[in-house]
């Protein structure tokens, strides 16, 4: 249902780019140009409401690269051990939200960057990566077609590849919340 609201709401701005591409070339009045020009405007006004997403990418893709392509750990040490999640408690306020994630960028879209930690039964950091992620652009977050505010262009997350559960999977790993552990219960 959402995604034929969506597909409405992107009907009627594809009418309205026209039009005011057309009422804008008949007022400017090129003869031999005409329908050229109005092709030009009308490439140029429809992506318009998508702008901040569109150059927001770009930055979030860069972002990506640079921060949250890499893992730090021991793989030949953790192989075949236990590693526990630490879920760290939210301490900052930032924009309403409480949390521990922080704002990176937001020139054209909000960037914000999460530390994932895993310890090992000593309590001592033996994994540890950036995530990234985003909420859309000023029409995701006024439609809300989505419920969940994420780009309309692309998909707003990354992390290292070698995150994922395979990765650890793959070398044995076992991942353990730490918080439901008995062993850590009352250590900080």
């Amino acid at each position: 249902m959402s995604g034929l609201f969506f597909l409405g709401i992107a009907a009627i701005w594809l009418i309205l780019a026209a039009g005011i591409s057309i009422f804008i070339t008949e007022k400017i009045q090129l003869k031999s140009f005409e329908g050229l020009f109005a092709l030009v405007l009308f490439l140029l006004i429809f992506p318009l409401p998508i702008a901040d997403e569109i150059v927001g990418r770009r930055e979030f893709d860069r972002l990506c690269a640079e921060k949250a392509s890499s893992i730090n750990w021991n793989r030949e040490k953790l192989r075949g051990g236990t590693v526990y999640f630490v879920d760290v408690e939210p301490t900052k306020n930032v924009k309403g939200r409480v949390t521990n994630d922080e704002i990176i960028a937001e020139l054209w879209i909000p960037i914000w960057q999460r530390t994932s930690r895993f310890v090992d039964i000593k309590n001592e950091v033996v994994v540890d990566y950036k995530e990234l992620y985003t909420g859309g652009g000023w029409v995701a977050r006024w439609i809300n077609f989505n419920s969940a505010n994420t780009p309309l262009t692309f998909k707003g997350f990354c992390q290292p590849d070698e995150s994922s559960k395979s990765s650890f999977e793959l070398l044995q790993i076992t991942v353990k919340d730490k918080s439901k552990e008995p062993s850590f219960k009352g250590m900080k």
